[in-house]
């Protein structure tokens, strides 16, 4: 069973204007999902997904790379929150996704109304 893990429909927060650059974004809003190739008996693969919110580094901005507001896609967005979530912690949100959807493959709590 082989899981893949996706960042999806990033949002942002953007100043109108910053140091001289229009609409620049300083926060994005992201989620993450895994899901697994596994399958439940109805057909639906298992899915779980996490998601939360981080500020970008404005300090060094550089008009060579600044991306305008026109020219923004949901990869460029979602590389930034990568980049400032920090290869590490992005790992341990993955570990978390792998951990939950194993759970719901085999699980080992139920709920239930008495």
């Amino acid at each position: 069973m082989a899981n893949t893990y996706t960042f999806q429909d990033p949002t942002v927060n953007a100043y109108l204007n910053h140091d001289g650059f229009s609409d620049c974004v300083f926060c994005v809003h992201w989620r993450l999902v895994g899901t697994s190739s596994q399958t439940d008996s109805e057909g639906n693969k298992y899915t779980a997904s996490v998601y939360g919110t981080i500020n970008l580094d404005l300090s060094n901005l550089d008009p060579s790379t600044y991306v305008a507001k026109d020219d923004l896609t949901k990869t460029i967005v979602n590389n930034w929150a990568k980049a400032a979530i920090g290869d590490s912690e992005v790992a341990a949100l993955k570990a978390g996704l792998k951990e939950n959807i194993d759970s719901q493959i085999t699980p080992t709590t139920e709920t239930f109304a008495v």
